[in-house]
């Protein structure tokens, strides 16, 4: 009993410990977050698409969809900045190693500056600042490449002139130049899904750079936690100081960054 409680404070206070719970597993936490909503997002788009036109034009039905569209959209692209927030408070914190300091500050800065991020950090602010959700839902004729036949390519969309009013409107002048490249590349009916996915994937990027970061600089304490604490497990069912997911959790990652360092030294190579 003495030695369990013993070894327990010891895992507790290893230093691989403490950078797994207070960063990877919270870095991983708020990742999860856009990540669930931004398929949601997906889910509710496509149930509105894929339905046949005697449904879609049933008043009932498509307020009830509609308004989950809503929902979904604006929980996706509020959740897409709350990530990359909590990224800007990590540089913040006085006990941040300032090797990853120095690295957050230099991804962080190049994915804010990029024009889709300052689009759809102009889109947030806009659901916000307007109270309002110009969603627009669109279909277009395109013809398919194999057999030539023209079917209806149907999406979620934002009119551009209602960006371009918002845009023109008092306040917030910075962050509205900054989407103005951006939207100068826009049709008139601005395909919103094709952006956000394109945004979700530059969001999980820039999570993955975060997180191998985080895994190069601190791998032989990470290592070190991961082998004591899994030898604690094997003798005690323990959820102190973390528990079995949690430590399958860190093995995926160790993992996983190990393949992508060999990926990268094989590219090279």
């Amino acid at each position: 009993m003495v030695y369990r409680l013993v070894n327990k404070r010891k895992l507790r206070e290893h230093v691989g410990c403490r950078y797994f719970k207070k960063y990877l597993l919270v870095i991983k936490g708020s990742h999860s977050i856009f990540y669930k909503n931004y398929y949601d997002w997906r889910k509710v788009c496509k149930e509105y698409r894929d339905v046949d036109g005697a449904v879609r034009f049933n008043d009932a039905w498509r307020w009830r969809k509609q308004k989950a569209i809503i929902r979904s959209f604006h929980n996706l692209i509020v959740s897409f900045r709350s990530y990359v927030e909590y990224l800007k408070e990590i540089k913040k914190r006085e006990d941040i190693n300032q090797e990853i300091k120095s690295f957050l500050d230099k991804e962080v800065d190049i994915f804010e500056k990029s024009h889709l991020t300052c689009f759809v950090i102009l889109l947030r602010n806009m659901i916000v600042h307007r109270q309002m959700y110009p969603l627009r839902s669109k279909g277009i004729g395109r013809e398919e490449e194999k057999s030539g036949e023209i079917y209806m390519h149907r999406f979620q969309s934002i009119n551009r002139a209602d960006v371009e009013e918002y845009i023109n409107s008092q306040g917030h002048r910075p962050s509205k130049e900054a989407a103005k490249p951006f939207l100068s590349l826009q049709p008139k009916d601005i395909n919103i899904e094709a952006i956000l996915d394109e945004h979700f994937v530059a969001v999980n990027e820039i999570h993955q750079k975060v997180t191998y970061k985080f895994i190069s600089v601190f791998r032989n304490e990470l290592v070190s936690f991961r082998d004591e604490v899994a030898d604690h497990l094997k003798d005690f069912n323990d959820n102190d100081p973390i528990n079995r997911l949690q430590l399958r959790y860190l093995q995926f990652l160790l993992h996983n960054y190990e393949r992508f360092c060999h990926s990268t030294s094989t590219d090279k190579s």
